[in-house]
């Protein structure tokens, strides 16, 4: 029987396949906690992906603009709130393509969940580029002189909530991942209760000032066994630009002793060595060409 004390229920609005209830079920178990997760997602394929790897929770496949928080979290108090909003219209990534209002609208669900619930602590986890949040022209471009606008009406509503915020950027490789990806994590915690931030475990370099062990490197966790076509065997030619990549990893790691690199099929315009991290923006194992 659980403990009602030990247990917090957890919201986890925008949830993907399950990839931040795993954090909290592993942070959880380490000290001593129950978690009654509920899980929101529109795509009824990320509900389904969650359900598989989350049986117990409970699931909405509805839009987090149309759900009422109440229906949800029925007492009206939350322990936290786990928050992911879409982040594409957000991020650089996108290049000069036109960005979306109401795709970047999603964010201000978190305030309308803090208002009509009692949410003990709020986290929110986007690209840095969140941090540059302001109003769009008729062209969907960024108004440079309005940059962060947006951002900043978004924590000062956080604030008049009676939340005290916080927010830093985190790259993954520091805590232990494979991957130098770097997200804007922000905490909004009620009344005077604390911020913490995870000290890192880990750092660039073998040699580092802090004594701390060097960063994982990707070759952890690739496997090797999987069947890798060789690129002159396909019946259609690779990119220029992917060529030309390619090209520069040649020169770079097949020296006298030669080494496996990596090289992503777009949205880079390097390659990187197995013994260091992958790329922030690897997605999956589609966009990643493994050469010799």
């Amino acid at each position: 029987m659980v403990n009602k004390k030990n247990e917090i229920h957890v919201v986890d609005m925008f949830c993907g396949g399950g990839g931040e209830s795993t954090g909290l079920f592993t942070a959880a178990e380490k000290n001593g906690f129950k978690i009654k997760l509920s899980a929101i997602n529109h795509w009824e394929r990320a509900i389904e992906t969650h359900a598989a790897n989350y049986p117990s929770a409970e699931h909405f496949c509805e839009s987090v603009e149309h759900l009422d928080p109440t229906k949800v979290v029925s007492s009206g108090k939350l322990d936290l709130l786990w928050a992911s909003p879409e982040c594409t219209h957000h991020s650089k990534a996108r290049g000069g393509r036109p960005k979306s209002e109401q795709s970047r609208a999603t964010a201000w669900n978190i305030l309308k969940w803090a208002s009509e619930l009692y949410i003990e602590r709020i986290i929110i986890e986007n690209v840095p580029d969140f941090l540059t949040w302001g109003p769009l022209n008729d062209k969907g471009q960024m108004i440079k002189s309005r940059s962060g606008s947006t951002f900043r009406a978004f924590i000062h509503g956080l604030r008049s909530l009676g939340y005290n915020v916080d927010w830093k950027i985190l790259c993954a490789a520091d805590y232990g991942a494979s991957t130098t990806r770097k997200r804007l994590f922000i905490q909004a915690v009620k009344g005077r209760k604390k911020i913490l931030w995870p000290a890192p475990t880990n750092m660039e370099g073998k040699n580092n000032l802090f004594g701390l062990p060097a960063w994982e490197p990707a070759d952890k966790i690739i496997d090797w066994a999987l069947p890798c076509p060789s690129i002159f065997s396909r019946t259609k030619p690779l990119a220029e630009a992917t060529l030309k990549r390619i090209e520069s990893g040649l020169k770079k790691f097949s020296g006298k002793q030669a080494e496996p690199f990596i090289a992503i099929l777009r949205g880079q315009s390097k390659t990187r060595s197995i013994k260091s991290p992958l790329f922030t923006s690897y997605v999956g194992k589609e966009n990643v060409k493994r050469s010799f």
